[in-house]
Parts: C-alpha cells; sequence; structure tokens
C-alpha cells in the first residue's frame, strides 16, 4: 500500500475515548495558543506510524509533547 499524499502521525499521539479518536492539535486564538482536541479517522499503521484519513489538515500543528496532560482549551506554549 502506498499514498504519497497520505498524513501519517506517530500512532502514540493518538487518543480514544467514549467520543471516538483524536489528538491535540495547536490552535492560534488571537494572542493565546490553546490545544484543541481534534477528531480523526485512522487507516494503516506501520512502525509506529498511522495515516489519518480525516481530521487533520497539512498546516495543522500537532501537539506531540505533553498531549497527555492536555485538555481541550488549555493554554499553551511552545
Amino acid at each position: 500500500y502506498e499514498n504519497d499524499s497520505a498524513i501519517v502521525i506517530p500512532v502514540n499521539v493518538i487518543q480514544n475515548s467514549t467520543i471516538g479518536t483524536f489528538v491535540f492539535i495547536a490552535f492560534r486564538d488571537g494572542e493565546k495558543t490553546i490545544a484543541r482536541k481534534q477528531p480523526v479517522i485512522t487507516g494503516n499503521s506501520y512502525r509506529g506510524k498511522t495515516e489519518i484519513l480525516s481530521g487533520l489538515k497539512q498546516d495543522d500543528l500537532l501537539i506531540t509533547t505533553g498531549y497527555q496532560e492536555l485538555h481541550d482549551g488549555d493554554l499553551i506554549r511552545f
């Protein structure tokens, strides 16, 4: 399987809840940057990476550090 236009992210940043699968992205809200819970639909996984079928865009800023401690709307710095 090969998909040159696929968005692929580390499998460990994908989280599950009762509402489904999600990741956290950094979102600019005026002068602030907040963590936003972003629902995603996953595809194939291989060697620690997972294809994202929907829910992310190429220019989204994926949070890969400290995401286990975040809540939707938390202020963040990077």
